[in-house]
């Protein structure tokens, strides 16, 4: 399945402001494997090189399927759950000043590197190892800029912590780590977010895709002013 996408001005002459309303519901899983994991980033005591430890916690790697095939996403925090019920969310990008701007500079370059393969692909193992490596950049306790950042991500230490996966998957997250690099801006991707449940990212629709949710009757809700 190919990705739509468009830049992110042209999402806002759409909507005409920089944030409005869609429903969201998803329908299973593109690709995946069930994979263990700790996440205890809500301490800043544990650094992002902290040593193994048990990881209780199992969690659906992979790329979601939203409203019938209109959107493949990927889920970008492991707190919350994901629902099959048709809920608001609100799109917005990532923005300067954000808790998570920096962070969006490497997932920027992950899905300019990944993201098309992956879907192209359609395998478990690139599905799970682009899900953890998302995982790693929006949640782990890095310590300064995101140059350090890149050098700081790992599979296994740190606050955010991963196992049971695939040997093919451990193979493309070291890939995709040898090929991150810190993007100029995170301009080609968009944010889904909702109080209750899991935030997800993806790259921006282009105009047919975003045609397509308005046809689907998904962003009608409201628009936030700005």
């Amino acid at each position: 399945m190919s990705a739509i996408r468009f830049t992110v001005p042209a999402v806002l002459s759409f909507v005409s402001v920089a944030h409005a309303d869609l429903d969201l519901q998803w329908d299973g899983m593109l690709a995946f494997e069930q994979i263990y994991y700790s996440n205890v980033s809500s301490d800043n005591s544990v650094s992002w090189d902290a040593a193994e430890r048990e990881r209780s916690s199992y969690a659906h790697a992979g790329i979601l399927d939203i409203n019938d095939g209109a959107l493949n996403l990927v889920c970008i925090e492991l707190a919350q759950s994901v629902t099959s019920e048709s809920v608001p969310y609100t799109i917005s990008p990532f923005e300067s000043g954000d808790d998570d701007y920096e962070r969006s500079l490497l997932l920027s370059s992950l899905f300019t590197n990944s993201f098309d393969a992956v879907l192209a692909s359609e395998s478990t193992a690139m599905a799970a190892a682009f899900a953890m490596m998302t995982w790693e950049i929006m949640t782990e306790n890095f310590d300064g800029g995101p140059e350090d950042m890149v050098d700081q991500v790992d599979i296994e230490l740190g606050a955010v912590q991963f196992g049971d996966y695939s040997v093919a998957a451990r193979e493309f997250f070291d890939a995709m780590k040898a090929d991150l690099f810190v993007a100029s801006s995170s301009d080609n991707l968009i944010t889904y977010r909702n109080d209750e449940y899991q935030d997800f990212a993806g790259q921006v629709p282009g105009p047919g895709g975003l045609a397509l949710l308005f046809t689907s009757g998904l962003l009608t809700r409201r628009r936030r002013r700005s």
